[in-house]
């Protein structure tokens, strides 16, 4: 169901970079949020493009987009991880996340867990996201 990214072109990302060096240092954190929640929707249909704008927008609160992802995996009718769940998984900065939130690691595993449609990609996947945690611990 994820809509694959398009290819941008220099200036787009010369502005994108402009826009989001503005809005990230400008916007107060709890509106910040709301921007992005509201900009991003339901993360499931965007373009990658449009969730790395997210990311980068909203910088070192990456926490925000993980609880997003979060929701969406206890979502009792999700059984499985989607292109945009494993695009986020991939991308996120999941040790920043837990350095700021700690209790959102048992959070993200126990909707992890609960998952019945589980690919051999997904497997590995998280397999790469443990290793990678086991080597940055987090307090």
């Amino acid at each position: 169901k994820a809509v694959v990214s398009t290819q941008s072109t220099g200036k787009e990302d010369s502005f994108l970079k402009i826009i989001t060096k503005v809005a990230s240092s400008n916007i107060i954190p709890l509106r910040r949020k709301k921007l992005i929640l509201e900009y991003l929707g339901d993360f499931v249909t965007q373009s990658t493009a449009r969730i790395d704008f997210c990311i980068a927008l909203i910088g070192s609160d990456v926490h925000i987009l993980l609880e997003s992802l979060i929701k969406h995996l206890e979502d009792p009718e999700v059984n499985g991880l989607n292109d945009n769940s494993r695009y986020l998984l991939k991308t996120l900065d999941l040790s920043l996340c837990f350095t700021k939130k700690p209790g959102l690691r048992e959070v993200l595993f126990a909707a992890l867990h609960k998952l019945t449609d589980v690919e051999r990609e997904d497997f590995r996947l998280i397999l790469d996201i443990c290793k990678k945690l086991s080597q940055s611990p987090v307090d």
